[in-house]
């Protein structure tokens, strides 16, 4: 959102440093019309219903698709459930678009650990409600890191 409005930021090659550089710049943000998107977060567990009650179908409209905040949506396609995502546009230079969970049967347990517990440490609530409903063991790990 601050490069949205003018600010220099810029991360790292690793992509996980962000640094907003004051060189140049006078500290004012531009004023502008934002959109809002919903939040995966607040939506997970309507998902991890349509996943797993018989005869579900959820869509969630304009809801933010930045990759580094989806990773509950990796985690339930891992589950076998079944996903749609549509891209349909951007707000403040970040994807924004549909998430459509039908049920397709029982899900299967699955392992989040790593990278991906990263991107989903906001969902584990909901998605820990998925794995105790899938069938077979799901193992959560290394979710210290992610404090």
């Amino acid at each position: 959102m601050l490069r949205f409005l003018g600010a220099p930021v810029s991360t790292d090659a690793t992509g996980r440093r962000i640094v907003v550089d004051p060189t140049g710049w006078n500290g004012e943000l531009r004023a502008a019309e934002v959109d809002v998107p919903g939040d995966l977060s607040s939506a997970a567990f309507l998902l991890v219903a349509a996943a797993v009650v018989p005869g579900s179908d959820v869509t969630v409209e304009s809801v933010g698709l930045n990759p580094t905040r989806t990773g509950a949506l990796d985690v339930l396609r891992a589950m076998s459930a079944k996903i749609e995502v549509a891209q349909t546009g951007e707000a403040m230079g970040e994807p924004v678009g549909r998430v459509r969970v039908c049920w397709s049967g029982a899900l299967r347990a699955t392992r989040i650990a790593g990278e991906l517990a990263l991107r989903s440490i906001d969902e584990i609530p909901a998605l820990a409600v998925a794995a105790a409903l899938a069938q077979g063991r799901s193992e959560f790990a290394d979710l210290a890191s992610c404090a």
